[in-house]
Parts: structure tokens; sequence; C-alpha cells
């Protein structure tokens, strides 16, 4: 190794050091030659600037043998390195990114051996550590940083883990194996994070805590004063970023300086956790994630996601458009293709309690802002939505619809179902099980539209126009058949209802509702259905007494 080298990191600091800018022309070698040999006889005597630059491209290093490949892993002992976010913590910012740049310049010019290299990135990665608990407020640790020279120079960082937001306990907000970073070392002693990033195995928790804020809005400092929800609508400027994302217009306002700037980021093996405390659900795990990102900084970027959800190992893909995620432009997400299959509804955060059952979807959706709470009101999207096998607590809609069509009648029509096994069972259930809930979703500003909506039990088969709100307000109209064994007990006590009898002997009525789940108004819609019956001459006139019947219960 470089006795120069050894002997420059021993030095105590002498003089004015050298700045960013005549670092970088240094690096670059656009310097005069006069200002060349000033700067290289301040660093051969100055510690501080020789740790940062770590040395440079032409000092005279005397290696004694030929230069070897760095390994992509650590050789010496694993221990871990810990850094603290410290409020108001000051100090030389870009430090650290000039010792990188200083030793990725080394690296790739082949100056490096083993051995420097190794104590070079030792002393590193506590700086590096200590920049990232700046930039997050949170505890940073790793167990070691080691030198790439494969595919041009970088660094790779073992076991990082990012603390988790103190009011929470446990697990760390985030960690992985190993993440590798292939950056220019111009930018990184201009200050800046340009190139690509690969994380191998990490692993994310997402918590939305009990006093409804997520985890990650406190990364960075503490989460803002949560503020009464008004609702005035989506922010316009979020409108115009959907809208300009959607005709394909690039960002109007980038960033000037900004801090990272990557082209490319990828996941291997990772794994996301979601889970809301605030509504005691289950958390929802997705694992085998692959994530790959290409982009221009400054400009949205290409991104590909697929995983697995843990507790069915069925698949989710996602691809699409996102960002920028630099400056003042409104981050898009204008994802192209969603698609999930068999999600347990108890892990989806803001999932109504009264529904359970698993969730397929298979469509599009796009949105933006800054903040979870503005990107879920500001989605928008369709596609093919559907349920199954799950139930809804709280109300017997097979009971709901018998009262409702057989008025003065209900009793007689409740003790005849009663005396059937099955049938009993089910009407004295405290909720509505269903094998099958599904149609075509259409989510838009405000409430989520389903067309061609199906709904199937042993005892009914529904199909339906629905709107559902924000607020939770259900709107829908639709026609209903009652399956034969329950419209069997249905005509024995009402003999006129024979009349709406299909070949199959199922009985089919038009229904609405409105409401909400708990206030939810289920009733025959008599005057779709007399005019359904207008085209069936002699039911409303014949001697069926059916005129009767619709008269009495329905007025």
């Amino acid at each position: 190794m470089s006795e120069l080298l050894k002997d420059a990191m021993r030095r105590t600091d002498t003089g004015d050091h050298v700045q960013d800018i005549e670092m970088a022309a240094y690096l670059e070698q656009s310097l005069p030659p006069e200002d060349r040999e000033r700067l290289e006889v301040h660093m051969a005597n100055c510690a501080r600037c020789g740790e940062e630059l770590a040395a440079c491209a032409n000092v005279e290093f005397e290696v004694a043998t030929p230069l070897r490949p760095l390994p992509d892993t650590p050789t010496k002992p694993a221990r871990m390195q810990r850094a603290s976010a410290l409020p108001g913590r000051s100090g030389r910012g870009s430090a650290w990114m000039r010792i990188a740049a200083g030793i990725l310049v080394l690296a790739g010019a082949g100056y490096l051996g083993r051995e420097v290299g190794d104590q070079l990135s030792n002393r590193l990665e506590p700086a590096i550590l200590g920049q990232l608990a700046e930039w997050t407020n949170r505890d940073v640790s790793a167990s070691g940083a080691t030198l790439l020279l494969a595919r041009g120079p970088g660094l790779r960082i073992s076991d990082l883990a990012i603390a988790e937001d103190p009011i929470l306990a446990g697990k760390p907000f985030a960690s992985a194996r190993s993440v590798a970073l292939k950056v220019s070392p111009t930018a990184l002693l201009r200050g800046r994070l340009d190139g690509t990033v690969t994380l191998d195995q990490p692993n994310v928790r997402l918590i939305r805590k009990s006093d409804g804020d997520w985890n990650i809005e406190s990364l960075a400092g503490p989460a803002p004063e949560r503020k009464p929800r008004v609702n005035k609508g989506i922010d316009p400027e979020v409108e115009r970023a959907l809208d300009e994302a959607a005709q394909g217009i690039p960002p109007g306002s980038l960033a000037k300086n900004p801090r990272v700037m990557l082209s490319a980021a990828n996941i291997r093996g990772g794994s996301l956790e979601i889970e809301d405390r605030a509504n005691h659900g289950k958390p929802l795990r997705i694992e085998n994630l692959d994530l790959a990102y290409t982009g221009v900084p400054g400009q949205r970027g290409d991104l590909s996601l697929d995983g697995r959800i843990a507790s069915t190992d069925d698949p989710i893909a996602i691809r699409g458009v996102i960002g920028p995620f630099e400056g003042d432009a409104i981050p898009v997400y204008q994802l192209r293709e969603v698609r999930v299959a068999s999600v347990p509804l108890r892990e989806i955060p803001g999932a109504p309690k009264v529904v359970s059952g698993k969730l397929s979807f298979s469509g599009n959706l796009r949105t933006a802002g800054r903040s979870l709470q503005t990107l879920v009101e500001a989605a928008r999207g369709s596609g093919a939505l559907s349920l199954c096998c799950g139930s809804l607590s709280g109300r017997n809609l097979a009971l709901d619809l018998l009262e409702n069509i057989a008025s003065k009648e209900a009793d007689r029509v409740i003790a005849r179902a009663q005396k059937n096994a099955a049938l009993a069972h089910l009407i004295e259930a405290k909720e509505t099980d269903y094998e099958k809930l599904a149609g075509r979703a259409v989510l838009g500003a405000a409430s989520l539209t389903l067309q061609q909506l199906e709904f199937r039990n042993s005892l009914l088969q529904a199909s339906a126009e629905a709107s559902l709100g924000l607020q939770g307000n259900l709107k829908a109209t639709g026609t209903v058949e009652l399956e034969p064994e329950l419209a069997e007990i249905l005509i024995a006590t009402i003999p006129a209802l024979e009349a709406l009898g299909d070949d199959r002997k199922a009985l089919r009525l038009p229904f609405r509702a409105q409401g909400n789940w708990t206030h939810l108004e289920l009733s025959v819609d008599v005057p779709r259905l007399v005019a359904d019956l207008k085209a069936r001459p002699g039911i409303l006139s014949g001697p069926t007494g059916f005129w009767s019947f619709l008269s009495a219960p329905f007025g």
C-alpha cells in the first residue's frame, strides 16, 4: 500500500482546505497546471483533504503487486456501525460524498489495492450512515461497506437498517441485506447522488398509526400536525398534474439542484408489509417482490413490479409510469396495468369492516400527490373487480327481501321457510354469505361505480348497477332472482306471485336500494315491475289476482 496515502491519512489539518468546485475540476482534469500542482501539494500534507478525497487520480501510488478485483462482499469480520439522527445536526453535508467520489475515481482508475480499499471503505461507512440518518431523521445501522469495481465503480452497504418511527416499537422501518450504489463520482463531489441503486432482499413496513398518520410521513422529520378534515375536493394542482400526465405533457417544475437523481432502481427478492393499526386490521404482506425503475432524472420513469400475496400465494403485478420525485412537481402514478388476485379484504387498509372475502382486480389506476391521503382521494381508474366467498355482516339481505316482498304475509313465509333446515339456517343468519360479488369498477373523483354487478349465494342471485360514495352512501338498482326452493315457499303462501315465475320456477323481481350499510332501504321497484309486466298480456288484468296483490303491499 502506498506509504504516501498512509502518511496523508495520519497527518493533522493544515491551511485552507480544497473547495468542492476545485476538487471537481481537479478530478475532471480541467485545472491549469499551476493550480493542479498547488492542490497536490496541499492534499499530500492535509489529512482532512486527503481523507475526503482519499487521494486523487494523479497521485503516484506504489503498488508492489498487480491489482486484483475487489470482492463483492466484505472479507473482514462483520461488525455493526450505527449513526443516530440528531436534531439540528450541522457539519459538512457533502463531506461523505467527497470521500466517496475520491474513492470511486481511484477504484475506476485501478489505483486501489485490496488493503487500501478496505481501509478507506471502513472510514467511509460511518460518514454514509450519518448522512442517511440526517436525511431520514432516523437511526441507521449497517455491518459494512465494500468497494465495487465490476461494471463501473460503486459501493455496497451490507445489512442496512433504518429505524422505525419513534412512536412505534419493534422491527426497523426498512432493512436490506445489501444496497449497491453505482454513482457518478463528479456528481457526488457536487453533493448529489446520481446513478443507480440495487437493493437485495429489502423489507419495508408501512404502518397506519392509531391516530391515522402513516409511519412513512414522519421520515425526514416529525409528521405535520393533523388538521381537521375539510372536504373541499381534489387540489387543482393535483388535477392538473393528472391531466398533463394523461396527455403526455412533461412536468413543468423541475428541481434546480436535486440531491438525488436516480436513473435506475432495482429491488430483488423484497417484501412489503402494510398494517392498519387505526382499524386493527390484519397486516397485508407482499413477498418475492421484484421491482425495476428506469427514467430520466427530473422526469417520469417506467415502473415494473411483481410479487405474491403471502397469505394466499397469489400474484400481484403493476406496470406504469411514476414521478418525478424531485423539485416542486407533483408526483404522478399512472399505472396502466394493476393485477391482484385473492387479496384478503381484512388485510387491506381502509377496507370496510362489514365485508369479508378475497378481492381480485385487473385494470388501471392513476393518482397524484405527495401524501398517502391525497393519493387515495385523487385515485381514478377502472377494471374488473370481484370478491369471492365472503360475507356481509350485520344484515341478512335474503330476510330483508322476503319481508319486503311478502309484506303482510311475511310471518307466514318465514314460518314455512324455517321448516326447511337449509333455508332456516340462511334466513336466521346474522350476516349474508355470498359466493360471488363481481362487476366492472369505475373509480372517479368522489365515488366508485359498479357496472354489471353480480351477486350470488345459495338463496338468490342479483344483477345491478351501483354507486358508492366516499362517505359510504350507496345507491343501487337491479333485478333479483330467488332460487326455486325459496320461490316455492313464497308462491305457496301468496299464489299470485306465480305470475312472476320463470321456466325454472324461480322468481325475478326488480329492486332498488339506497342509504348506507347500517341504514339501507331495500325494496321492490314497483314502477319498474309494472312497466316490465305490461309487456306480458293478461298479467295485470287477468284472473290471477296479481294486480290486487301488487296494490295491497306496495300501494
